[in-house]
């Protein structure tokens, strides 16, 4: 492992509960003690989510902002890059998880990439209850393993450096790099995003009416 790297796991927070206590339980266990946790709460309001960020907060060395996300991802997520101070960002949603491998060798793949300022990762989202209607309706492409949109690459690993920004208010996109590798789409390097179609229609309603485009 380099010594002198760090990685800063950055994690938007708007009231999840149970996905950012998973998160935050595994990656406080299992990431390398010279890496951090970032977090900007969107003034979260559920109750539960308070608590959780209060535990994990105090009881971990975890760099904790709150600001006003007002619709635009892309500003959201820049703030919380300049506040982490890794030389590498690893971006996570907080309904997201990650294998406990990846985690475990993500310096070796930072290392393997030498001069990538990009890492796109697979990722695998499953949606509980989605149907056929569905999938018409949203577009979506269901696989043989009930994948959504699989691959769907995520550039979620990049140089902490100014040129480098996320751009576009809503479907928000890095920018400013230069060069870029993919991981392999075996199942350890894959983000995992399971929801339900519940949350998922609810998740495209507010994008549709609120701000317009779908997403997964």
């Amino acid at each position: 492992k380099s010594i002198e790297m760090k990685i800063s796991y950055s994690i938007l927070v708007h009231n999840e509960d149970k996905t950012l206590e998973k998160l935050l339980k595994f990656l406080v266990k299992w990431k390398d003690p010279n890496d951090e946790i970032v977090i900007l709460d969107d003034y979260s309001d559920n109750e539960k989510t308070k608590q959780i960020l209060d535990f994990y907060v105090s009881a971990h060395d975890i760099v904790y902002e709150q600001r006003n996300l007002l619709g635009d991802f892309a500003s959201q997520k820049n703030y919380l890059k300049n506040m982490g101070s890794g030389d590498y960002s690893f971006n996570l949603d907080a309904d997201e998880m990650v294998s406990r491998w990846l985690i475990q060798n993500v310096h070796e793949i930072i290392d393997g990439n030498e001069g990538i300022d990009l890492i796109l990762l697979p990722r695998i989202n499953t949606v509980e209850g989605i149907t056929d209607e569905h999938c018409r309706a949203y577009g979506y492409r269901l696989d043989k393993n009930g994948w959504v949109n699989f691959p769907d690459w995520q550039g979620r690993i990049f140089r902490n450096r100014p040129n480098i920004r996320w751009e576009k208010k809503v479907h928000e996109q890095i920018t400013g790099y230069k060069t870029y590798a993919t991981l392999p789409t075996d199942k350890p390097f894959c983000i995992l995003h399971p929801k339900t179609i519940e949350k998922q229609v609810e998740q495209n309603r507010f994008y549709n009416e609120d701000i317009s485009g779908i997403k997964v």
